[in-house]
């Protein structure tokens, strides 16, 4: 479920009119800069909501920390509740809002993650995985959703950043320097050794994640497009400031009464709309006699990411879900 919710914090995400970067002295040699996103209640305005800290250390002109405020700390029951084997189910138990976000990115000591990780993995697999199912099957999936929760968050912050970049009005102290090392070290942590990189090469570690995101939405809309053209539908490219990151597939009303027509659902990922009576029947919104079908996430790797399927809202989530139970049962 993880690339399904980053990627929808990726089109939730203000446009350029709704994020500014707010600075607040710390003290005489630091600086907290601050990505506010407004709130919309209909065509209006309703409020701000802070989105992303970074600190900056003045005296040496460089960025320290990096903090997520768009979730709170986990609490001591929701990490009890991390441990439970095959619980894929959203957590009925909140994290404290009162107590500060931990961080998320220290750019001074990438490598300490690194490190952290490998101790982590060679105590699961030397002391816990001999000592019993349960131990093993309780350590092994808190893990699991210990890294699902660190990558989300690396995925959020990610999101803003691709959004201050592609919108350079909406930066405000913020440099295009911060912005490419903040992209190259948060796409760099998503990698198992992707903190040992010397800073020296960020830069060319920043260009080298662009040319892959760009190669990989060109592949994935090509894709999908000749997928939907071989099937009789609409494809619609989505995105801002001309980067298309997700395209939604349209039926229109009237084909899908044809309940005769081949459909092909590879890469694709839904049922067939020809003949499907929650298409013919459709109630809700339309667009010029065009049904909505899907919307795919063009940034992932290899295929397009089916993030909703409007005539099977859960179908997504039930179909991670499994993949998800059965790697773990392996």
């Amino acid at each position: 479920m993880l690339w399904r919710y980053s990627f929808l914090i990726l089109i939730g995400v203000a446009s350029a009119a709704d994020l500014r970067v707010e600075s607040t002295s710390l003290s005489a040699d630091r600086e907290l800069l601050t990505v506010m996103g407004s709130l919309a209640q209909g065509h209006e305005v309703a409020g701000s909501v802070p989105l992303l800290s970074v600190m900056r250390d003045t005296s040496g002109d460089r960025l320290r920390s990096v903090w997520v405020l768009t979730s709170p700390r986990p609490s001591v029951a929701q990490r009890a509740l991390a441990a439970v084997p095959f619980n894929y189910w959203r957590s009925p138990i909140r994290g404290n809002p009162n107590k500060p976000p931990s961080v998320l990115l220290d750019l001074s000591r990438t490598h300490r993650p690194v490190w952290n990780s490998i101790a982590a993995s060679l105590t699961q697999v030397l002391a816990l995985d001999p000592s019993g199912t349960w131990v093993r099957s309780s350590s092994r999936s808190y893990r699991n959703h210990a890294s699902d929760n660190r990558a989300t968050r690396l995925a959020s912050a990610l999101a803003v950043v691709t959004q201050l970049e592609e919108h350079p009005e909406s930066r405000g102290p913020l440099r295009d320097s911060d912005l490419r090392e903040l992209r190259a070290r948060l796409s760099l942590a998503e990698r198992e050794f992707g903190g040992l990189v010397d800073s020296d090469r960020i830069p060319q570690a920043y260009y080298k994640e662009r040319q892959r995101s760009e190669e990989t939405r060109g592949h994935n809309w090509e894709l999908l497009r000749q997928r939907a053209e071989a099937n009789g539908l609409y494809f619609e490219p989505l995105g801002s400031n001309g980067v298309m990151t997700h395209a939604l597939l349209w039926v229109d009303r009237h084909d899908a009464l044809v309940s005769a027509r081949k459909f092909d659902d590879k890469f694709l990922g839904i049922a067939s709309p020809f003949g499907d009576r929650r298409v013919t029947e459709w109630e809700g919104y339309a667009n010029n006699g065009r049904v909505p079908l899907a919307l795919y996430a063009l940034d992932y790797p290899k295929v397009p990411f089916l993030l909703v399927d409007f005539r099977s809202p859960m179908g997504p989530r039930h179909r991670e879900m499994l993949r998800r139970g059965i790697s773990d049962t392996v």
